[in-house]
């Protein structure tokens, strides 16, 4: 062997170790990264859970706020119709009046609103 076989048999033999070492280390990086996905999913799970089960409660909240907002709207309107019925049973003429007046006022509002329809004229023949 010449030196400059030698010097090429020397380089071959560090790029060798030098490819080895690298494999080592992709190797290497390929399991730490399985690793660190594997935690970030069971993270991303259990975050996921979470904001699951957030929504589900903001839900139940939002239920019961309706339920009992729809319980004290009912409750109002009762409260008024038995006051306007005992209005009506101490002033039953005031109570005609008015109902008569407000029938009228629908009958003249619904006159002006209602469109013409036009016969047609029949010629003689």
């Amino acid at each position: 062997m010449t030196a400059t076989d030698k010097d090429i048999a020397d380089q071959l033999a560090t790029i060798k170790n030098d490819m080895s070492a690298l494999i080592q280390s992709v190797t290497k990086l390929a399991s730490e990264t399985d690793s660190i996905k594997r935690g970030l999913g069971q993270r991303f799970g259990d975050a996921a859970k979470v904001a699951v089960d957030a929504g589900d409660w903001l839900l139940d909240k939002a239920e019961s706020v309706g339920g009992d907002a729809v319980n004290l709207a009912g409750r109002g309107a009762v409260a008024a119709m038995s006051e306007v019925q005992g209005q009506i049973e101490r002033n039953p003429l005031s109570a005609v009046l008015i109902a008569m007046g407000c029938g009228l006022a629908v009958g003249f509002l619904g006159r002006g609103t209602t469109p013409v329809v036009a016969v047609p004229h029949r010629g003689r023949r």
